[in-house]
C-alpha cells in the first residue's frame, strides 16, 4: 500500500466513524490493521476513542477482541510487537486512552471500561496530561459502577498512593464527588479510602479549596432530607472529627451548618 492510498485509507475510515457506519469500519478495520492507530486529526482520537465515545459498546468490544484474538495468535506464531499497546493505550490531544473516555461515559461506562481494561491491564491506572486516571473521571462524572471496577482492578487496592486519586490540580475525588453532587460516590470514597480520607479531606486545590470548604458553600448537602446525604455528612464528620482546620475543628465548622 502506498503512503497516498494509506492516507485516504485513514480519511475514509475515519469518516465512516463519523457518521456512524460502524458497521463498514469493522470491515475496514479487520481488513487493514495499519488503520487501526489513524487519529482524527482535530482531536487525536483513534477508532476506538470514537467507538467509546459515541457509546458503541458492540463496537468496542468488536474492536477488542479483534486485537487480542490476532495477538494471540501472533504469540503462538512467535512474532514479536504489541498491537495490545498501541490501540489501547493510544492517547488523543488530552492524553486521555479509550479507557480515560470509557470512564467518562454516560452511557456504558462500566461495560466498556471491562471490555479495555480486562484486555490491556497496564493502562488502568495511566494519568492523562491533567493526571486524572480513569478512576479519578469515573469519580468526576459520577460513574459508580465504574468507579468501583476500576478501584478493584487497581495494583494497589485501596491506594497507598496520592495517585489516582488525585489530579494536578490537587483536586481530589472527593473534590469532585461533593462538587458534582454524587453522594453515593462520596459514600463509596468514604469506605475505600478511609485510611486516606483525612488527607483527602484536608487537600487544597489550586484555588486553596479543600473537600470541606466545597461541602460547607453547598447549603443543600445539609438541608436535604435525603437518607444518602445525610449519612455522608454525617460519615465525612466522623471520620475528621479531630481535625482542626485553620484554628477551628472540622466537627465545629461542619456542625454549625448541619447540626446531626
Amino acid at each position: 500500500m502506498t503512503s497516498n492510498n494509506s492516507v485516504r485509507d485513514g480519511e475514509i475510515i475515519l469518516q465512516a466513524a463519523n457518521d456512524g457506519k460502524w458497521l463498514k469500519v469493522l470491515e475496514t478495520y479487520e481488513a487493514k490493521k495499519d488503520l487501526r492507530t489513524v487519529k482524527k486529526p482535530s482531536t487525536g482520537d483513534t477508532i476506538l476513542h470514537m467507538a467509546v465515545s459515541s457509546g458503541e459498546l458492540y463496537i468496542v468490544g468488536r474492536i477488542v477482541d479483534l486485537v487480542c484474538l490476532e495477538r494471540s495468535n501472533e504469540q503462538e506464531g512467535g512474532e514479536n510487537g504489541d498491537e495490545r499497546e498501541q490501540v489501547f493505550g493510544a492517547k488523543n490531544e488530552k492524553g486521555n486512552t479509550p479507557l480515560h473516555l470509557a470512564a467518562s461515559a454516560s452511557n456504558g461506562s462500566a461495560e466498556m471500561c471491562k471490555e479495555i481494561g480486562d484486555a490491556s491491564r497496564s493502562i488502568i491506572t495511566r494519568g492523562n496530561k491533567d493526571g486524572e486516571t480513569p478512576l479519578f473521571l469515573a469519580a468526576l462524572h459520577g460513574n459508580k459502577e465504574a468507579f468501583l471496577w476500576l478501584h478493584d482492578q487497581s495494583p494497589q487496592g485501596s491506594s497507598s498512593s496520592n495517585e489516582p486519586y488525585k489530579r494536578n490540580d490537587n483536586d481530589t475525588i472527593l473534590h469532585c464527588a461533593i462538587a458534582g453532587g454524587h453522594i453515593d460516590m462520596g459514600i463509596e470514597i468514604i469506605r475505600l479510602y478511609k485510611d486516606h480520607i483525612i488527607v483527602m479531606t484536608m487537600m487544597r486545590n489550586k484555588n486553596g479549596l479543600s473537600p470541606l470548604h466545597i461541602l460547607a458553600a453547598t447549603p443543600s448537602a445539609f438541608e436535604s432530607t435525603d437518607l444518602p446525604s445525610r449519612f455522608f455528612v454525617a460519615q465525612l464528620l466522623y471520620h475528621c472529627k479531630y481535625i482542626v482546620f485553620e484554628g477551628i475543628s472540622c466537627l465545629q465548622i461542619m456542625t454549625s451548618f448541619c447540626p446531626l
